[in-house]
């Protein structure tokens, strides 16, 4: 079953074209063989296996937005969290961390993008990083304000899995500030109000977004605005170490 991932995803990635404003980022189709998607589809972990950004101790939420970040669940597959999955589907969910994980998928990855960053972390062969690879699953009324990312990130990728293109819309926006020179190296999040949303990247089937993280690479969600709509994906963060 995964014999034939890693050279369909390289040849997926490496083939987008990079769009370098607002900054550097690639939309791509069809990552995944048809089959395979198929069979991440029969494999998705149950809702109640995932937890709250909150129970995995990932983030400090204000008291004020507790309530609203019960709506996004997370099961980390990069460490012992995987084993919230249920053991009847775990294997294959081990099995395609591996894969992300691998040299085989990285360094295509890394080089890719190395044009954009070799002047701040050097030759990728040189480059030492880890990999955060995490299922979310986000619900009626999430929205996530525009934000760049945490510093010590080089590149963040987001595998959409909805089960059709009906919930096109929930896919992730890409913003641009009103103010000229508008900068955010820290990563927090910030008002809408003063940004533009530049495009929103569709939330389809077998696809991904891919983008250099920097201090301009302001991204978010508009809104899950349906009852009953539900945003799954997969989310990697290379970070540096």
């Amino acid at each position: 079953m995964f014999s034939d991932i890693i050279p369909h995803l390289v040849y997926s990635i490496l083939n987008a074209p990079i769009r370098e404003y607002p900054y550097p980022h690639f939309f791509s189709v069809d990552v995944f063989p048809k089959n395979f998607y198929d069979e991440i589809m029969k494999h998705m972990p149950a809702a109640n296996s995932y937890q709250s950004l909150q129970e995995q101790n990932l983030i400090n939420i204000p008291v004020k937005e507790i309530e609203k970040f019960e709506r996004r669940s997370v099961i980390t597959l990069h460490d012992d969290k995987i084993y919230l999955i249920d053991e009847s589907i775990r294997d294959f969910w081990l099995e395609l961390t591996k894969i992300f994980l691998s040299q085989e998928f990285m360094v295509p990855l890394l080089l890719k993008f190395q044009p954009w960053f070799v002047d701040k972390y050097g030759e990728v062969l040189e480059l030492s990083y880890r990999a955060d690879i995490s299922l979310f699953r986000d619900t009626e009324l999430w929205d996530l304000d525009p934000h760049t990312d945490q510093p010590n990130e080089i590149l963040g990728l987001f595998f959409y899995l909805p089960s059709d293109d009906s919930t096109s819309h929930l896919g992730t926006s890409i913003y641009t500030p009103k103010q000229s020179g508008y900068t955010s190296p820290k990563g927090r999040r910030h008002l809408r109000e003063i940004f533009d949303c530049a495009n929103t990247l569709p939330f389809l089937p077998n696809s991904v977004l891919g983008f250099l993280r920097n201090d301009t690479s302001f991204h978010g969600v508009e809104c899950v605005k349906k009852s009953g709509d539900v945003r799954n994906l997969i989310a990697i963060q290379i970070i540096k170490e």
